[in-house]
């Protein structure tokens, strides 16, 4: 089929390797110091990998290609094996009624709008405050995004895949932590590859800015529970 599809200059490559640490999907690699196309069909010709390539080696064409087909997350196997049953993850008491009945009860987040791409870096609302940065699916996928919210955390969401402002995004999250005290980073996102450029952003954010406010990962399973949660705190002195 002819689709869009990441082309690489061989000539302007220089085997850095910093696209293929870019490519959420898995279908680059570096092959006799040069980076290649290993699997076709996981390139899926967003070019995420562009804003990573320094020699600007790297375009999007449009060719005969074999389908895109999306890299399955190893747990997911394991769900597929369990289909039918019931969700791992669980309400707190009384959360089905909370739910049902309209809004959390606590502190509720005191930012709008909450679109990455709406944002504006410059307002006061961000100084002092605890960073939630989520991928879009979470709020779908899984309760626990309620429970973050009620910490009083303000929120920022975006899809590091769909959208096609990754460099937009880039510039608007270092302006925000360059400008502003920020308490913490939270970022959560599901456990599909592409969502891993949600950390990769903000990590990138947080480094240009010179931010080193301590950062929190959240990796959600596909069927919304949680899987993993890692810390990281910058040595404020460095």
């Amino acid at each position: 089929m002819k689709r869009k599809i990441v082309s690489i200059d061989q000539e302007k490559c220089n085997g850095c390797g910093l696209c293929v640490k870019g490519c959420a999907e898995g279908a680059l690699a570096v092959v006799d110091g040069k980076a290649k196309i290993v699997s076709e069909f996981f390139c899926d010709g967003l070019g995420v990998c562009l804003g990573h390539c320094p020699q600007g080696a790297i375009t999007i064409v449009e060719r005969e290609a074999e389908a895109y087909r999306q890299p399955l997350p190893e747990s997911q196997h394991a769900s597929e094996a369990k289909r039918g049953e019931t969700s791992r993850f669980s309400l707190p008491e009384g959360g089905e009624r909370e739910l049902l009945d309209g809004a959390p009860s606590g502190e509720e987040p005191g930012n709008w709008p909450i679109q990455l791409h709406l944002i504006v870096p410059e307002n006061p609302l961000w100084e002092g405050a605890d960073i939630l940065v989520a991928g879009d699916c979470v709020a779908f996928s899984s309760p626990l995004l309620q429970r973050w919210l009620r910490k009083g955390k303000k929120l920022i969401v975006f899809c590091p895949k769909l959208d096609r402002s990754n460099d937009l995004y880039l510039e608007k999250l270092t302006n925000l932590f360059a400008l502003h005290s920020i308490r913490s980073v939270t970022t959560v996102h599901m456990e599909v590859p592409c969502c891993s450029g949600i950390l990769a952003l903000v990590r990138q954010a947080l480094s240009q800015s010179d931010n080193r406010a301590p950062l929190t990962d959240i990796t959600l399973a596909m069927d919304g529970h949680l899987l993993s949660t890692t810390e990281t705190f910058e040595d404020k002195n460095k």
